[in-house]
């Protein structure tokens, strides 16, 4: 009686069925938030010598809100870092130093700082293809040579949290967004002057909200198969 008992009870659960549902999944933080209270977002450098200034601070700037915002943290102002940079030369090389990254945590007296190089491109694509078409004149498929002009944007942005006490990143990403815009023969040119500064502070907002989406604790929505 027993063995068929756990027959009956192997068979009634086999025969159970299964959907598949979206679930709300909270992920933490890739940094210790409960160690990592204050944040000083320093002045993004540009690498690449093509990004205009504004759109550099308009990153700094969303990165300092989002983290005080979204990560619950005390983030030292804007208007204060500057003030308390003018007149430095800001480089990449000096994260690299645990010596100097350890004084500006001084200086602002916080826990970590946020610090970022971004570099921008873009470049101009022109492609000859032959593509078949129907010509009414001759009643017959013809093939002819087509341009097609594509101008590719290409952003990316290194990105790093770094200890106050050690100096050194407990955090980093590299993250690279793209954006690929096609072109006519009139378009093509004006198009580097007109769509650049855009395209990049779009590019640049994407890559900041990446970041902050891995420090920040957030719900994600994941697939789960459930028994019915």
């Amino acid at each position: 009686m027993r063995t068929l008992a756990v027959l009956l009870l192997a068979a009634a659960v086999g025969c159970q069925s299964t959907v598949k549902a979206p679930i709300r999944v909270r992920v933490a933080s890739a940094i210790d938030l409960q160690k990592l209270r204050s944040f000083a977002a320093l002045p993004f450098v540009d690498e690449s010598g093509r990004l205009p200034d504004a759109v550099l601070e308009e990153m700094t700037e969303m990165t300092r809100e989002r983290i005080g915002r979204s990560a619950d943290a005390s983030v030292v102002s804007g208007a204060f870092t500057r003030s308390m940079v003018a007149g430095e030369e800001l480089n990449a090389g000096d994260w690299a130093d645990p010596d100097k990254a350890r004084a500006w945590a001084d200086i602002f007296e916080v826990d970590a700082l946020i610090v970022a190089q971004a570099s921008y491109d873009t470049i101009l694509d022109v492609q000859h293809q032959p593509v078949d078409r129907y010509s009414y004149a001759q009643q017959r498929i013809i093939t002819e040579m087509e341009t097609r002009i594509v101008r590719s944007h290409y952003f990316k942005l290194d990105i790093a949290v770094i200890d106050s006490e050690s100096g050194e990143p407990i955090f980093r990403q590299s993250l690279t967004e793209r954006y690929r815009e096609p072109h006519n023969a009139l378009t093509a040119i004006a198009s580097e002057a007109l769509s650049s500064t855009e395209t990049a502070s779009q590019l640049g907002r994407r890559a900041v909200l990446k970041f902050i989406r891995a420090i920040a604790p957030h719900y994600e929505i994941e697939e789960r198969t459930l028994a019915q």
